[in-house]
């Protein structure tokens, strides 16, 4: 039961945050607290940075936290083939 309730807590987690990212730039109305260049293969002539508001960033804390704890993503660690991934995405050159 207890793990069937924390699946469904980092499922709302997830939705939550993918609510809040989803939203239009315009409904956001706060300096933004990261900006990231996108990469070339994602840029288009009228977006070539990505950027996150604080709200944003605390939903994607919540949810790494989640995720971290969560025995269905313990393996989140490995690519296929057994091989671990390196370093941190939000911390380029790690």
């Amino acid at each position: 039961m207890a793990l069937k309730m924390q699946q469904s807590n980092v499922e709302q987690i997830l939705r939550e945050l993918q609510a809040l990212v989803r939203r239009s730039a315009t409904a956001k109305q706060e300096m933004p607290a990261m900006m990231f260049r996108l990469p070339v293969a994602l840029m288009t002539p009228d977006a070539t940075m990505l950027s996150m508001g604080h709200d944003e960033v605390a939903a994607m804390d919540t949810a790494a936290t989640a995720l971290a704890t969560d025995l269905a993503f313990e393996q989140r660690d490995r690519l296929p083939g057994g091989r671990e991934c390196t370093g941190d995405p939000q911390r380029p050159g790690s």
